[in-house]
């Protein structure tokens, strides 16, 4: 609901700036040290996803549902080639904006992966794009014009999750990793 959301969000900003003011429905020291198991803000950005689960508002539930759609790192951009609908709708699209996003890019076989998909080549021809290549009513123009002039997207990526898994003498092993465009490994699990 529409308080959760404003106390979360308040939460983590408060979570990650470097000063004690706290925003209104967030919490700096003095709310985590008054918990049962006390603990302090690091006053930083978060480090892994899981840490989350310690911001004020968060609930295991609902970490559960969101997990998969949202990351640590970038700059707060999406990049609008390889967005989820879910993640296009928690910018402020549409359904039926995120929908057709989405259907540009599979193009004309609605298939991914096959010859005709589309890309946005570049960030200010999204609107141009969008509203050239598919119907778009005056509520998705509009979810469209204030999601773009709010500087949400981007059309590459610098972080990309790499998942493998391996088995040799029957231990099977799973490695879960974050590399950025240069190589760079940022986040390593095993």
């Amino acid at each position: 609901d529409a308080q959760t959301a404003h106390t979360l969000a308040n939460s983590i900003l408060d979570w990650q700036d470097v000063d004690n003011g706290t925003r209104e429905g967030g919490a700096e020291n003095f709310y985590y040290r008054a918990l049962k198991d006390s603990y302090d803000v690091p006053n930083r950005k978060l480090e892994i996803i899981e840490e989350l689960l310690w911001v004020k508002g968060m609930t295991p539930d609902l970490f559960q549902k969101i997990k998969d759609l949202v990351t640590i790192w970038g700059d707060g951009k999406i990049n609008i080639n390889t967005a989820s609908r879910e993640v296009l709708l928690s910018v402020g699209c549409t359904a039926s904006l995120a929908e057709k996003i989405v259907a540009y890019r599979l193009g004309n076989d609605g298939v991914a992966g096959t010859e005709d998909d589309k890309v946005f080549d570049r960030v200010e021809l999204i609107p141009e794009t969008l509203m050239r290549g598919a119907f778009l009513g005056m509520e998705d123009e509009a979810s469209l014009l204030q999601t773009y002039s709010m500087s949400m997207f981007t059309v590459s990526s610098v972080y990309f999750t790499v998942k493998a898994q391996g088995t040799v003498g029957g231990r099977t092993e799973r490695i879960d990793c974050i590399l950025d465009r240069s190589g760079k490994i940022s986040s390593w699990r095993e």
